[in-house]
């Protein structure tokens, strides 16, 4: 700032901002509506938090359930079936297929468990450094649009954020194709990143927002038409904002109501393994209690 250079230049010569940002007070000095702007700039944070925070916060029940389920499997399979096994070793007696399976399967894990527990942490590892590459980070973002119920729910996710973000700057005073390259990685995904990317050529060349993003085949038709009627009623950055609100509510919605699904599925797949692997543990107790029963 000492050497006269502008506000924005000099946030972005930290490497700390988000680019969002720093194109918003660049849009700010050059239009002499900086306040404006960063109030602006301000509220669509505070947006974009409250969506994130709401959607995780969703998730935290299932994630609980599947982590305690995950728990009490590897106890029953490391501690409770050995106990049993050493019982039924003392019988000499023959044991259900059921129950000899289970056995099976706790001896096995317990006996390679020094492998099992190194070569799982190391392909967790392998895994994440393979996810932050480029090529293992687009295959990830590209199964996340692809999954089936879920990828629905992402694109619509990506596609508010992305729209909130563009319209953010066009407000700012920002171009559009400048926007757009801002924007491009607003969407929290790279294959819609990429599709921004060859669509900025066409908006180059004259091209409407709405027909380039048709063409990339990865924006909900929906979106597309209200982006549409954004042009050409001179209200693009207006409609944008309408176009994020209501892939925000869809996304919350379709969100609660997969997750009120979700909780009993997994609580009722706990129920039955439980209840399968203690019908396997008792059976022999039974069949013993039985041949012993005068005739």
């Amino acid at each position: 700032m000492h050497s006269g250079a502008l506000l924005s230049e000099a946030l972005r010569s930290q490497g700390v901002f988000p680019a969002v940002y720093t194109a918003s007070v660049f849009a700010g000095e050059r239009s002499g509506n900086l306040v404006e702007v960063i109030t602006r700039y301000v509220q669509y944070e505070k947006t974009i938090l409250t969506v994130r925070k709401r959607f995780l916060n969703s998730l935290i029940y299932p994630a609980f359930l599947v982590v305690l389920s995950i728990v009490m499997v590897v106890v029953i399979l490391t501690y409770v079936i050995p106990r049993f096994a050493e019982l039924y070793a003392g019988l000499n007696t023959a044991l259900p297929v059921s129950t000899q399976i289970l056995i099976g399967v706790s001896n096995a894990i317990q006996s390679q468990l020094i492998l099992i527990v190194p070569l799982t942490l190391g392909g967790i590892v392998a895994l994440k450094i393979w996810a932050g590459s480029k090529s293992g980070r687009h295959w990830v973002d590209e199964l996340k649009l692809k999954a089936p119920i879920l990828g629905n729910l992402w694109t619509m996710f990506s596609m508010a954020q992305l729209s909130r973000t563009l319209a953010t700057l066009l407000q700012g005073g920002i171009p559009l194709v400048a926007a757009l390259e801002v924007a491009r990685d607003a969407s929290g995904n790279r294959v819609i990143g990429d599709s921004i990317r060859s669509a900025i050529g066409q908006v180059r060349e004259g091209k409407a927002l709405s027909d380039s993003w048709e063409r990339t085949g990865h924006f909900p038709d929906l979106a597309l038409e209200m982006i549409r009627v954004g042009e050409q009623t001179g209200s693009l950055p207006d409609m944008l904002n309408h176009v994020a609100d209501f892939y925000d509510e869809d996304v919350s919605i379709r969100s609660t109501a997969l997750l009120s699904w979700v909780e009993p599925v997994i609580l009722i797949f706990v129920a039955v393994f439980v209840a399968s692997i203690l019908i396997s543990l008792y059976m022999p107790i039974f069949s013993i209690r039985g041949s012993m029963q005068p005739t």
